[in-house]
């Protein structure tokens, strides 16, 4: 049974032995005359547990149409079975994440609309216990409590079929209907509505609309339970904290159901998360990020593969918003390779001919001047330094952008604003601050920008990589600070 096949509604209703019905929802595949439905009929005498089993797999429709005499006793069926909801495994989420079930997965709910007396139990809990106490319609429609989680659940009915008031010549029964309702979950999020499913990354700017979905082969079809489904958020915290994350916190009044929008006010990186019920699934990841692994040590981030939590980003503005998205395009590039001489794109001097008067910096580590370079890309540039000994100005080092005594500051002219000035600084920030996207990050080794899901964008030894993540103990390089530009005219 696969995950289309259970992106449907189902209805179980026991007459004489049972009728069963699937209603299609766009999603299930034709394998009948009827739409979505294959229709059988089953003799009167077939046992009703093979007939409820066939049901439960989605394969019957059978009418309540057999006759029977009239009798003082109502006809016991009983069915032992086992509903099972397909999710995916993965493995083990780091820790921080409280979630049990990865994606893609499928969880139900029951309900029951009953004429009779039935009892019935879920997972060895009882659900109701009315068999052998005949007609009752007064009960009418009754949800299970909770929502049946992915993976498999055993059902035991107990149902004491009985008439009601047959008529002159006339012989019918009551029954019962149980409702399975499966909701499939595989969480997408997207700046563009037309994109739903299509983006593995999400990266806006504060004030920003952001367009989430339980699952995008819902398109647009109705969910019969919005009610029950939630949506929260937790943020990604700076350093020095006793957790990774803020505590996880409902998104807003409209956030509800398989598919809404949000205005996202508040600048950060973010976690997010759907309550279906009482079961939380984290939205994933559902590719390996390809730039996960170190350089030097060529050890893999975890964080970056398949089913692990992904995140949105939302930069304080468009200026954050342009250095951190120039950063994300220049992934896998080896211009700053330790072995090649640095770029001779920008404004300070690079000469292998010439050293140590202007430099080739090759054998150097360059992830300052990958940072000054996507800067200078974005009209945000640094002050550069002078490095003494007769050597020309270069980037600000590792050591000047973690030191918060060191300015960073300047003057531009000319520039697309229409020959304006405006001065730039890269103001210091703790690192116990939350992280933003489009900031830089810096330790006094390294330095990278912020990407939208808290990695550090930054030029290794051979190439660009997202191998460090703000949430991971990463040694050395755990203790760090930001910059932000700060743009202003004058």
């Amino acid at each position: 049974m696969n995950i289309r096949r259970l992106c449907i509604q189902l209805m179980l209703c026991i007459g004489v032995l049972l009728t069963f019905h699937v209603k299609a929802a766009g999603l299930y595949q034709a394998t009948g005359a009827l739409s979505g439905v294959v229709e059988e009929q089953v003799p009167a005498q077939q046992k009703e547990e093979s007939v409820i089993k066939k049901c439960l797999e989605g394969d019957v429709q059978l009418p309540n149409a057999e006759t029977v005499l009239l009798s003082d006793e109502p006809i016991i069926h009983h069915y032992n079975g086992t509903l099972k909801l397909i999710h995916q495994e993965k493995t083990p989420l780091p820790e921080g994440t409280d979630d049990k079930y990865a994606q893609p997965a499928a969880c139900a709910l029951l309900t029951l609309i009953s004429d009779d007396g039935c009892t019935i139990s879920v997972d060895g809990d009882q659900w109701l216990q009315e068999s052998k106490k005949g007609h009752d319609i007064s009960q009418g429609r009754r949800d299970y409590s909770k929502v049946l989680s992915p993976g498999e659940h055993p059902i035991k009915i107990e149902y004491s079929q009985t008439y009601y008031d047959p008529q002159s010549g006339k012989k019918d029964l009551d029954g019962i209907s149980l409702v399975v309702s499966t909701i499939p979950v595989n969480i997408r999020i997207s700046a563009d509505e037309s994109m739903l499913g299509e983006h593995e990354k999400t990266l806006i700017k504060q004030n920003d609309l952001v367009y989430f979905t339980l699952a995008p082969e819902w398109k647009n079809l109705p969910c019969m339970h919005q009610d029950i489904i939630n949506w929260e958020y937790r943020q990604l915290l700076g350093k020095n904290k006793k957790e990774p994350y803020g505590p996880w916190k409902a998104i807003g009044i409209n956030a509800k159901g398989t598919k809404f929008s949000h205005e996202w006010k508040m600048p950060g990186i973010f976690q997010i998360r759907a309550l279906v019920g009482n079961i939380p699934f984290t939205y994933v990841r559902s590719v390996d990020i390809k730039y996960r692994f170190s350089n030097s040590s060529g050890k893999e981030n975890s964080y970056l593969k398949s089913g692990q939590p992904n995140f949105i980003g939302v930069a304080s503005n468009n200026e954050e918003l342009s250095y951190a998205r120039i950063a994300a395009s220049n992934l896998g590039q080896t211009h700053w390779a330790w072995s090649k001489p640095a770029p001779n794109w920008f404004d300070f001097e690079v000469d292998s001919n010439f050293p140590p008067i202007a430099p080739s910096y090759v054998g150097s580590p360059k992830c300052n001047m990958f940072v000054y370079g996507m800067a200078f890309y974005v009209t945000l540039r640094m002050s550069l330094m002078d490095r003494g000994f007769g050597r020309a100005d270069c980037p600000p080092t590792c050591d000047r952008l973690y030191d918060a005594t060191y300015v960073i500051s300047r003057l531009m002219t000319k520039d697309i604003t229409g020959g304006r000035e405006y001065q730039v600084t890269w103001s210091w920030e703790d690192g116990i601050n939350n992280p933003l996207p489009g900031r830089v990050i810096t330790s006094k080794s390294h330095t990278g920008i912020i990407d939208y899901d808290g990695t550090w964008i930054s030029a290794g030894s051979t190439d660009v990589n997202k191998s460090m993540h703000i949430s991971q103990d990463n040694g050395s390089n755990n203790d760090y600070h930001y910059r932000k530009p700060i743009k202003t005219m004058k």
